[in-house]
């Protein structure tokens, strides 16, 4: 494997900090989203036993880009982030 040059594990450092994660999970989440989103194909649908016929979430799939590598993994912390954003000046 080739060696991360100082000044890019510097900058994934710094965001695995402000994300609460490790470098490695930063490192992991962004080369997931990179992957899916040359190789398409390389998704569910590869899964043994997975029938998209059963799924009433694989309408969806492919449908979105994220915009942040971890949002498969910090869904319901992205959601949780716009609703409270959404309703601030709520009582």
């Amino acid at each position: 494997m080739a060696p991360i040059p100082d000044d890019l594990f510097a900058r994934v450092a710094a965001l695995a900090a402000q994300r609460g994660q490790s470098p490695a999970d930063v490192i992991a989440a962004a080369t997931e989203a990179s992957i899916a989103a040359h190789m398409p194909s390389a998704v569910a649908e590869d899964v043994p036993g997975y029938d998209p016929a059963l799924d009433p979430l694989a309408r969806f799939a492919g449908t979105y880009t994220a915009t942040d590598p971890d949002v498969t993994l910090r869904h319901d912390a992205y959601l949780a982030e716009d609703s409270a954003q959404a309703h601030a000046g709520e009582k």
